[in-house]
C-alpha cells in the first residue's frame, strides 16, 4: 500500500479504518505521505496508533501539503500526540483533523488561528482521560 501511495497520482480518499495500524504502520504510512502530492482525505479511525505514532504521523504533514482532512478518532493518542498534531497546523493550515475519543486530559474544541492571510486551521477534539 505504502509503496502505491508513493506513486499515486489519482487516489483522493483513503480510508484505512478499523485496519490494525498501529505506530510501525503509522511509519511507513508517513514515509509515503511525505511524497505523496494527492491524496486530501485520509481515516485512519478506530487503528492503535498512539501518541509515538502521532509524532511521526505529525512530522509526515509538515512536508504533505496536499491533505485536507484527517481522521484520527479512537486512536489512543493522548494528550502529547494531539499536541504534537496541533503543531502542524501551524505549518499545513488548510488540513483539518478529527481526534474524537482519544485518551487524554482535555476536551472540547480547539481552534488554531494561523494569520490572517492564511485559512483557520482546525482540530476538533473531544478527548477523555480514563480517569472520568
Amino acid at each position: 500500500l505504502a509503496c502505491a501511495l508513493r506513486r499515486n497520482k489519482s487516489l483522493r480518499v483513503l480510508s484505512l479504518k478499523l485496519n490494525y495500524v498501529t505506530c510501525d504502520g503509522i511509519s511507513i504510512l508517513s514515509d509515503a505521505l511525505r511524497i505523496n502530492s494527492h491524496l486530501h482525505v485520509l481515516n485512519l479511525n478506530s487503528n492503535n496508533i498512539g501518541r509515538r505514532g502521532a509524532f511521526i504521523l505529525a512530522e509526515a504533514l509538515k512536508v504533505n501539503k496536499s491533505l485536507r482532512k484527517l481522521h484520527l478518532v479512537n486512536n489512543d493518542l493522548h494528550e502529547e500526540g494531539i499536541l504534537g498534531l496541533k503543531e502542524v497546523l501551524k505549518i499545513n493550515p488548510q488540513c483539518s483533523i478529527t481526534l474524537s475519543d482519544n485518551i487524554g486530559v482535555f476536551a472540547s474544541r480547539m481552534h488554531l488561528d494561523v494569520g490572517a492571510r492564511k485559512p483557520t486551521a482546525t482540530i476538533t477534539a473531544s478527548v477523555f482521560s480514563h480517569e472520568e
